[in-house]
C-alpha cells in the first residue's frame, strides 16, 4: 500500500471540493458560499505547500496553523451548505469526514512541531 502524503491528500481535497462545487447550481444564496468554500478548502493545500518549503521552524508552525483554521473553515461552510443543498447531503458528508481526518493529520503535525520531535 502506497503512502499518500498530507500534500498528496489535500490536492486531491481542493480537487474535490472544486469539482463538486461546479457541480452546484450558482444561485445568490450559494454564491458567497461557494466562494467561501472554494476559497478555505483550497487553501489547506496551499498552506502545506508553504509550511513544507518553510525556511524556519516558526515559519513552518505558522503556516501549518494557517492550514488547520482554513480546515476549520472549511467544515464551517460545508455545513452550511449541507442545509441549503438537501440532493447533495451524501456527498458533503464525504467532503466533511476527509476534511475532519486532514484536520487530525494537521493538528498531529502542529504538536509535533511543538514538540521539537
Amino acid at each position: 500500500m502506497a503512502v499518500v502524503t498530507i500534500h498528496q491528500r489535500t490536492l486531491k481535497f481542493s480537487i474535490t471540493i472544486t469539482r463538486f462545487l461546479h457541480k452546484i447550481i450558482a444561485t445568490p444564496k450559494s454564491h458567497i458560499i461557494r466562494n467561501q468554500l472554494m476559497r478555505s478548502g483550497c487553501s489547506i493545500g496551499a498552506n502545506i505547500v508553504e509550511a513544507q518549503h518553510s525556511v524556519t521552524k516558526k515559519e513552518f508552525q505558522r503556516f501549518i496553523s494557517i492550514a488547520l483554521r482554513s480546515a476549520r473553515e472549511t467544515e464551517y461552510w460545508l455545513n452550511i451548505l449541507k442545509e441549503l443543498e438537501n440532493n447533495h447531503q451524501p456527498f458533503i458528508n464525504n467532503i466533511l469526514r476527509e476534511n475532519d481526518e486532514i484536520s487530525k493529520i494537521i493538528a498531529a503535525i502542529i504538536l509535533k512541531s511543538k514538540d521539537g520531535t
